[in-house]
């Protein structure tokens, strides 16, 4: 279903971006609005919500019928972003209670500039290869 193809590189587009914003934002101005834009909760959580339905179904259901990498990455990406969004509004707010989002926090927000590019690659690349065969 190419809609969900698009919108899998949509929200991994924008995501990716969301999440690289702070480290450019001082060099390039449009870092900083999408910045600013995203430290609203109901804009990181909607946009959170929708990455993480759309990567789940495309995960799930192969179009297809045979799973191919332009699915499963995207998919991936999709997730790594949505909970990087989330956990990163989370720790700004307030500090990790427990040992399991401190492990996750340490591990996906520390790396968010490298989760962002990853997803903006993801993107790129599902967009130029959408049927690649895994096997």
């Amino acid at each position: 279903m190419e809609q969900l193809y698009f919108l899998s590189i949509v929200f991994n587009s924008f995501g990716g971006l969301i999440l690289i914003a702070d480290n450019f934002s001082e060099k390039y101005p449009f870092f900083s609005k999408l910045s600013s834009m995203s430290k609203n909760i109901g804009f990181r959580l909607i946009l959170s919500i929708l990455t993480i339905i759309i990567a789940l179904i495309i995960l799930v259901w192969s179009f297809d019928s045979i799973p191919v990498i332009g699915d499963f990455f995207p998919a991936v990406a999709g997730i790594l972003v949505a909970s990087t969004l989330i956990l990163d509004y989370m720790s700004s707010k307030s500090e990790p209670v427990s040992d399991t989002v401190k492990l996750l926090n340490g591990a996906l927000v520390n790396n968010k500039l490298f989760i962002g590019i990853g997803a903006i690659v993801v993107s790129i690349l599902h967009f130029f290869l959408p049927a690649v065969p895994m096997f």
